[in-house]
Parts: C-alpha cells; structure tokens; sequence
C-alpha cells in the first residue's frame, strides 16, 4: 500500500494461486472522503508514484508507462519508449553512490525474470567500467562498433 495525494490509497493485490508463484498484482486506488475503490490496472508487476502523489510508474508485463493517478489510463497511455535508452548524469552529481545503488538495484529486479543481465560500454569509459565492476559485473568480451 502507497499514499498518495491527500485521501488517497494505492493498493497492490493479487489473487493466490495454489502451486503457482504469482507476481503480477492488480492496482487498485482507494478514495477515503468517498470510500470507494476503483480498479487502475491489472497485470502489474512493478509500481511507484511520483513525490507528488500525481503521477505513476508502472510496468505491465515488458511495458513501462508514466501516467496520471486520477483516473484508470487508456490501454498505449504514457508507454515509455526504452528502445534506445541511454544514460547521462549531469556532472553536479556524480560521485555519490547514486548509480550504484540504482544499478544494482535494476540489475537485481531485472535477474528476477531475466537469466543475465548484458551492457554494452565503450573501453574508453573508465567510470562506467568501475562502476559496472562495483556491483560484481564480469568482462565476457571487447568488441568493435565499424560505422560506413
């Protein structure tokens, strides 16, 4: 269960199966001036809500979508594009263990549905190498980019 705005309650559930491990979850949003819930999704495997309490992250299966937390989203609502991900840290706050954390982190949430985990850097990034080597990554292989 998350606070969210003011009288608000979000609610992850789901429904036991006998045998079966069962991690997708149904988010329900709890209204306590009106003492109603309202079903938001069903399907969910991983949910956050902005500081806010406006807004939410949530992942359905491999989508991923930032949403309102006013009313239930429509089915492509806020779909994030993770295709071509990349990461940039403004320089001002780099150096204190922030990506540490998030990355091991990713990487232990990613290992629970997924056999390994694979990146890609470029020799030359020596603060990504000793990060990447932090949280236990190994070297497998050097390759080349050839761009015509």
């Amino acid at each position: 269960m998350l606070r969210g705005k003011t009288g608000r309650l979000f609610i992850l559930a789901s429904a036991p199966v006998p045998g079966v491990e069962f991690k997708e979850q149904i988010l329900h949003r709890f209204d306590l001036s009106t003492r109603q819930t309202d079903k938001l999704l069903e399907g969910v495997s991983a949910f956050a809500l902005s500081d806010s309490g406006e807004k939410m992250l949530s992942r359905q299966g491999d989508r991923w979508a930032i949403v309102s937390t006013g009313q239930a989203p429509k089915s492509d609502e806020g779909k994030l594009n993770l295709d071509d991900l990349q990461v940039w840290v403004d320089p001002r706050a780099r150096r204190r263990g922030y990506a540490r954390r998030a990355l091991a982190d990713l990487c232990r949430l990613l290992l629970e549905h997924v056999p390994a985990v694979c990146l890609f850097v470029r020799p030359e990034n020596k603060p990504a190498l000793g990060l990447y080597d932090s949280i236990g990554m190994t070297r497998e292989l050097t390759y080349r980019s050839l761009v015509f």
